[in-house]
């Protein structure tokens, strides 16, 4: 499978940058609004066989989430400690406290570090060379490097329009304001040509991404498709996805990772907005060491709805 990045602008207010749930939402809406059931039903159908396309999440394009491995171990900081002067102990503190607060790293820092399995490298660069890196809004990325990370963020308050009562109800909403022009990306992985991306992605900027409550925002501009090339010999592999395991699929003992739950509902139109369960994902930035190499893991769960067919998408969409 190639792996392509899709390059958007975002045209409205955002409530969340979109995962890879939602994002899967977005693209079964399309196929089925625009090509019909039975392209929607092949599209599902061979995700647990031979995928015609897998996906990542969203992030701000030029950024990856930061691995889950931490940068500073305790036993790390703990030899640190011992081979500095007591007045500079408390600096040597400060600087892992601040690097804790990492959520996200630059393309740069994960091609010269991740990806070439340096992580204990970028360790003691961090350290001794602090001049060459910046963390600016959890971001870390090279001083030199020109990444626009800024955003203005507000809690709406809103009103929902019910069909059978006359009371409406309140429900609060984020929204995030970035600058005219900032770029998104999500990366997929496929064995279609690019005219079939386009065909589905170029009504993001139309169809939106999220439930009933986002209408209006989450309207993302399809710009460009980029093919990704990628290290095939790294031991561990970065997760861009909400990921649920298969059984035998993953080392533990040897991985990094954080974990998410969270409870879904259907769509209202689809099958009434009742829950259709609680899941717990991998999170995406988890670092994980499989026990197969394989373009891919997970698969898409099945549950049912007030007699409907509910798609829960668990793919771990890997680097």
């Amino acid at each position: 499978m190639k792996t392509y990045k899709i390059v958007f602008t975002c045209q409205s207010v955002v409530n969340e940058i979109p995962n890879s749930q939602t994002i899967f939402g977005a693209i079964c809406n399309i196929l089925l609004q625009t090509r019909g059931k039975d392209a929607l039903d092949e599209y599902i159908s061979s995700l647990n066989a031979k995928a015609k396309m897998v996906h990542s999440s969203m992030f701000l394009n030029h950024t990856l989430p930061m691995i889950k491995k931490n940068v500073f171990s305790l036993e790390y900081i703990n030899t640190l400690l011992g081979s500095v002067k007591a007045e500079d102990k408390l600096k040597v503190l400060e600087s892992a406290k601040r690097y804790k607060q990492i959520s996200a790293m630059s393309e740069m820092v994960y091609k010269n570090y991740v990806e070439n399995n340096r992580i204990e490298t970028l360790t003691m660069d961090l350290q001794e060379k602090t001049n060459d890196f910046e963390i600016k809004n959890g971001l870390l990325k090279y001083s030199n490097e020109k990444l626009n990370t800024e955003m203005d963020s507000i809690l709406l308050t809103r009103n929902g329009f019910p069909e059978k009562e006359n009371d409406k109800t309140l429900f609060y909403s984020n929204a995030i304001y970035y600058p005219k022009g900032t770029e998104f990306c999500m990366y997929v992985k496929t064995e279609e040509s690019e005219d079939y991306l386009k065909s589905i992605f170029n009504y993001f900027e139309y169809f939106g991404v999220g439930s009933r409550r986002t209408v209006g925002d989450n309207a993302f501009r399809f710009e460009r498709i980029e093919e990704w090339n990628q290290s095939s010999d790294m031991e561990s592999k970065l997760v861009l996805s909400r990921y649920i395991p298969n059984d035998e699929e993953v080392d533990y003992s040897n991985s990094f990772y954080k974990l998410t739950s969270n409870v879904y509902r259907t769509s209202k139109n689809y099958a009434g907005g009742y829950v259709s369960g609680r899941f717990m994902h991998l999170m995406e930035g988890s670092f994980m060491r499989f026990l197969e190499n394989k373009e891919y893991y997970g698969k898409v769960l099945e549950t049912s709805v007030n007699g409907k067919t509910v798609y829960h998408y668990a793919i771990g969409f890997v680097l």
